[in-house]
């Protein structure tokens, strides 16, 4: 079989060109620590790659949101023990005020202090976070002052403008959590008419000490109202107690996710990931084979059949 000139000239240029490509594509690897480079280069480990890459992006949006719910439920539960502080502050002074040997300037002197209570409760049941959304409005967007809204300055009347429904977020597959509670649960429902939530017991106890018009007193008797209020502070440390079951419920998920999102990029690691040592060995062959690959075509390029004709 005869071999022209021209041809063996080709097939020194194929060969270089193809240990070019081998050299090309191991020094990326080296660049970027990665087998494959292409889908093209092993299809079945480029979707590997890709879903490998899926999973550990969910389970990082994942730890994200669980960051994002222990700080809601902390700020929550903070506020909640300013109220928790108000109202046994309030129930003191209410088991103060039905002694029966009060005078009228010590039940006016306690009518006063829980009007302050009222509307600190009041300010707190309207507590913004730091994105400006208001911690006990439920799902819905009230406008200012917030859910509780008052017809007086001395919070008499006062009507909720949020809903009953939590706040959810999401911290794994099907697994979901509350990061915020209704300030119906928590305050009562103001606007049922029935008259226990905290704010209708505190105006009712104030009216009853020191009534606003003496010759027409509107509560007649404090009976009932303690009670109230007590079931107001079972309510508040009921979601105290529903906050910290829920944040030790995110501490374990966060560990499994954890755990769950190293183990994928474990394996992603082990599909995608090159070994240095042996790349820059491969490397060091393919450069042999690429200068070899160029001398054998410079000594071909300067062959020629008169070379031999004497």
């Amino acid at each position: 079989m005869r071999i022209s000139t021209v041809s063996m000239q080709q097939q020194g240029v194929n060969a270089m060109m193809d240990k070019q490509v081998d050299l090309s594509k191991t020094e990326m690897q080296l660049a970027t620590g990665r087998k494959v480079l292409r889908p093209s280069d092993n299809p079945v480990n480029s979707a590997m790659i890709v879903n490998l890459k899926e999973s550990i992006a969910m389970s990082e949006q994942h730890l994200r949101n669980a960051d994002m719910a222990n700080a809601s439920l902390a700020f929550e539960e903070s506020t909640l023990s300013g109220v928790n502080d108000n109202i046994q502050r309030a129930r003191e002074l209410m088991i103060q005020g039905l002694n029966d040997t009060n005078s009228p300037e010590s039940r006016k002197a306690i009518a006063m202090e829980l009007e302050q209570i009222r509307e600190a409760i009041f300010n707190l049941g309207n507590t913004r976070d730091e994105k400006g959304e208001y911690v006990f409005a439920g799902t819905a967007s009230p406008t200012a002052p917030g859910p509780f809204k008052s017809v007086d300055p001395q919070n008499e009347a006062v009507t909720f403008d949020g809903n009953d429904a939590q706040r959810q977020i999401q911290l794994g597959i099907g697994q979901r959590t509350v990061i915020r509670d209704s300030g119906v649960d928590i305050f009562g429902d103001l606007n049922s008419g029935a008259g226990d939530d905290i704010f209708s017991t505190l105006g009712n106890m104030v009216e009853w000490l020191n009534p606003a018009d003496p010759a027409n007193p509107q509560v007649s008797s404090a009976d009932g109202l303690l009670g109230n209020l007590d079931a107001g502070l079972d309510r508040i440390h009921s979601v105290q107690s529903k906050i910290g079951a829920r944040m030790n419920m995110i501490e374990r998920n966060s560990d499994v996710e954890r755990g769950f999102m190293d183990k994928m990029k474990e394996s992603l690691s082990a599909v995608n990931d090159i070994d240095y040592a042996e790349t820059i060995s491969q490397f060091n062959i393919e450069q042999i084979g690429m200068q070899a690959a160029q001398q054998a075509y410079t000594k071909i390029q300067g062959m020629s059949l008169f070379d031999y004709i004497r």
